[in-house]
């Protein structure tokens, strides 16, 4: 009777997902040009301590992809200069008090490191010591806040 099984275009549904990152932002390459030079500063002059940004806009105006977007530029960058950079990405809305917090950053960040029988203190110093042992650095995106 029906001549497809789906109404959406072959790899279509993939982009309701709340983690789809369109290959293109129009009308946002100012901004992801402004985002990656102010971030480089970490690249350029590893260890050092980055300044933070504050992306406020409308809801669906493309804040968490651009982010998204820049927090990849910035993994490829620094890739390619030999440097092991992770971005973690968490979206706060999801996420139940510090210590939910602190285990989706170790997740994304050092999932390696055990996440039960420790506070989350005691975890942020487990993130920063595996860094540091390590020799990786991290960009934080804290989103819907």
């Amino acid at each position: 009777m029906f001549k497809h099984s789906s109404v959406f275009k072959r790899d279509g549904i993939q982009k309701l997902d709340f983690e789809y990152v369109p290959s293109r932002l129009p009308h946002r390459e100012e901004y992801l040009e402004k985002l990656v030079k102010f971030f480089r500063v970490a690249i350029d002059q590893p260890g050092m301590l980055s300044e933070r940004i504050l992306i406020t806009g409308e809801s669906g105006t493309g804040k968490t992809a651009t982010a998204k977007k820049v927090g990849d530029a910035l993994e490829r960058i620094a890739r390619n200069r030999g440097m092991d950079l992770i971005y973690a990405h968490i979206n706060c809305r999801t996420t139940s008090g510090k210590f939910g917090l602190v285990q989706n950053i170790i997740r994304q960040a050092a999932p390696t490191l055990p996440l039960r029988g420790y506070g989350p203190i005691e975890l942020l110093h487990a993130l920063w010591d595996y860094l540091n042992e390590h020799n990786k650095f991290l960009i934080l995106t804290l989103d819907e806040i």
